[in-house]
């Protein structure tokens, strides 16, 4: 299974970027966070922390949001 292994360790090597983006914007202070990336779990992120997202959170979006928030 090391396919499986390269693909989490991919994964949270993602995962991190986006939380560092996101991260970043909120501690300089920024209300909105712009991204067209919709479906990476990256603008669902930024929205259950606290940022206002544009454009608005499409239903893939909000779906990985409420997975987010268990």
């Amino acid at each position: 299974m090391p396919e499986t292994r390269i693909a989490f360790a991919d994964a949270n090597w993602l995962f991190a970027l986006y939380l560092l983006h996101i991260q970043a914007a909120k501690r300089f202070g920024c209300r909105w966070f712009l991204s067209f990336d919709s479906a990476s779990g990256c603008r669902a992120m930024a929205a259950v922390l606290g940022l206002k997202v544009f454009p608005e959170l499409n239903d893939q979006d909000r779906d990985i949001a409420r997975r987010l928030l268990g």
